[in-house]
């Protein structure tokens, strides 16, 4: 019975960490908007790019983590 808690346990940590995550790069992504409509600049549309290219390797990454 050990062994199942701290599995539940682990599941439930990895789950509210993956939220976390999302939630941080949804933040991120506003900010980054709310900042190149201030801004302007050239400088930040690779920026987005960037950002949005991470965040679909880390759902594509955590997707085959649960298959």
């Amino acid at each position: 019975m050990k062994w199942a808690s701290k599995d539940i346990l682990l599941s439930s940590f990895k789950r509210i960490i993956t939220t976390i995550a999302v939630i941080l790069i949804i933040l991120a992504l506003i900010f980054i908007v709310t900042i190149s409509y201030l801004v302007g600049d050239s400088l930040v549309h690779p920026l987005i790019r960037t950002v949005l290219f991470v965040s679909t390797s880390l759902k594509s990454h955590h997707i085959s983590d649960n298959v």
